[in-house]
C-alpha cells in the first residue's frame, strides 16, 4: 500500500468517527424516532457523505498495491 494513500484513509476515517459522533451527540439530545434511528437532516446527510468518502479512501488504498507503481 501507498503511504500517501494510507495516511489519506486515516484522515478520511477521523473526519467520519467526528461526524458520526456529532450525529450521535444529536441525537441523544433529541433522542432517536420511532424506528430507532438517528435524527434525519443536514447532520445525518453530511455523516453520510463522509462515509462515501471514507469509502473511496479505503478503495485507493487497497487497489494501490495492484494499480500504482512502487
Amino acid at each position: 500500500m501507498k503511504y500517501q494513500n494510507v495516511l489519506d484513509a486515516k484522515r478520511e476515517a477521523e473526519r467520519f468517527v467526528q461526524k458520526a459522533g456529532e450525529l450521535l451527540e444529536l441525537t441523544e439530545e433529541v433522542g432517536p424516532n420511532n424506528l430507532d434511528t438517528v435524527v434525519l437532516g443536514s447532520a445525518s446527510a453530511s455523516t453520510r457523505r463522509q462515509s462515501l468518502e471514507l469509502t473511496k479512501a479505503l478503495s485507493r488504498m487497497r487497489a494501490s498495491d495492484w494499480r500504482e507503481p512502487c
